[in-house]
Order: C-alpha cells, then structure tokens, then sequence
C-alpha cells in the first residue's frame, strides 16, 4: 500500500496517476484516500454551508454587489499571503517527517510546487485588484477582519511550534484548498452565459486544471506524511476539524461589510 503514497516530481507523472482522476472531477477528493477524504467526508455540511453561503449565492447569480468584491479580493489576498509562509514551515519540517530521504526530497518539492501556486495566486488578486479598483499595496498595512487573524495566528502557531511536524501544517492548509476547488467546480456548472456576469472569470480560475492539482498535491502529500506520524495523528485531526470552521470565514467577512448580500 504504501507505494500508492509515492509522491509524485513532475506535472508530467499526473497523467498515469490519480491526480487526472482529480483533475477531471467535481472538486472532491479522490475518494477512499487517506485522512484527507475522511475528513471530507465527515464534514459534508461545513462545504454546503459555504456552498449555499449568502456571498456566494450572490456572487453564482452575479449579483454581488461590486464593493462586497472588492473588500473579498482585499481580504483573500492577505489571507493567502500566510499560506506561503505555511509551506516554508512545512519544508522546513521535512527532515523530522520521518520518511526516507528520496521521499523527503520528493515531498521539499512538492511543498515549492504549492508555494509557487500560492504566488501566482496572489498575482492573480493583483490583477483582479487592478480590474476592480482595489489597492492592495493600500490594504496591506490594514488590519485584516479579527476573524481572518483568528485563522491566520491559529495556521502560525502550528507553523512556529518546534514540535508540530509537516502533516499538521498541511491540516492547517489543505481544507481551504480543498473548498476553493469544490466552490469553483460546482458554481461552474451553473454560471449564467452571459457577457454581462462579472465574476465568470474568478470562478473558472478555481476550476482550472491549474489549481484543481494544488489541493490534489496537498492532499496527497497530507495523506502520506500522516502514515509516518501515528503519534501526531489526532493532532492533524484535530487541526483539520478546527480549521474548516475557518472555511467561510473570507466570505462572511465580506458579507458583513457590505450589505445587500443577504437572503
């Protein structure tokens, strides 16, 4: 079994492995998978609460007032910006992950794949910013929602613990991916045609072969370094179920700033 773990190098490797299964799916994990299907699996209601999430109910229908966009954009990318600390922390960790060293190799690797998501990501907001008109140079300097600094000092301090091993960083990270992915994927299936709707363009981008692999990756690496930490098991547990009641947190913020996106 343990061979079904091996991480795999290269965009190149993805096509004779399950990363094309999940490339083509609904935004899901691979099902049967390791920790990280479980736990999705057991949380089905936190994803349809995001799902049918006045915000995103708002954005799917393109009704989402613009200024409500705006303050997600501004919000999004300072929270994305602590993911790409998360996986140097994660790296960092890899030589106490316990594996062999081809596999630490492999998983350095992979954490730098996910980094450099993360940044095009970021650059992705930047051209959103641009389009909408938000300064995100201006909102740096800007507290962020306390919600958004719950989830942020909660990612940290399992980031700067010298005792918290990779896989418990990756808990901290994948359900976020993970919801993105199963967000774009299924508001793509129903997203009005026409040139009018605004936020066509956000959407796909979470849908896209591009991002799908991320959380696949994350997922997997997830999955494999938990094999190798029995002992921290209920830590990443318990990790992962506390960070997805930070799922819709991004959402709710943006809400709350902006009337007009109730029910």
């Amino acid at each position: 079994m343990e061979e079904e773990y091996i991480i795999l190098e290269t965009d190149e490797a993805l096509s004779g492995s399950p990363f094309k299964q999940q490339a083509m799916s609904d935004g899901v994990p691979i099902r049967n998978f390791g920790i990280s299907s479980e736990l999705w699996a057991a949380n089905q209601d936190l994803a349809s609460a995001a799902l049918f999430h006045p915000f995103v109910e708002a954005l799917a229908q393109g009704v989402l007032p613009k200024p409500a966009f705006q303050k997600y954009i501004a919000e999004d990318a300072y929270f994305l910006r602590s993911f790409v600390r998360g996986y140097e922390a994660a790296a960092a960790k890899v030589d106490k992950a316990g594996v062999a060293p081809s596999k630490a190799a492999a998983a350095t690797s992979q954490l730098e794949q996910l980094r450099e998501g993360v940044l095009e990501e970021l650059e992705m907001h930047d051209s959103y910013a641009a389009k909408w008109g938000v300064g995100l140079s201006s909102q740096t300097n800007q507290s962020p929602h306390p919600a958004t600094s719950k989830y942020i000092n909660f990612l940290f301090s399992i980031c700067d613990d010298q005792h918290s091993t990779v896989a418990e960083v990756l808990a901290a990270l994948v359900p976020c991916l993970r919801l993105y992915a199963y967000l774009g994927c299924t508001l793509a299936r129903s997203i009005p045609e026409s040139e009018e709707y605004a936020y066509a363009e956000w959407i796909q981008t979470y849908k896209c072969q591009a991002y799908i692999r991320l959380p696949a990756i994350a997922e997997l690496l997830l999955n494999e370094l938990a094999l190798h930490d029995s002992a921290g098991k209920k830590r990443v547990l318990k990790s992962l179920l506390k960070v997805v009641l930070y799922g819709v947190v991004v959402f709710e913020n943006s809400r709350k700033e902006k009337r007009g996106c109730r029910r």
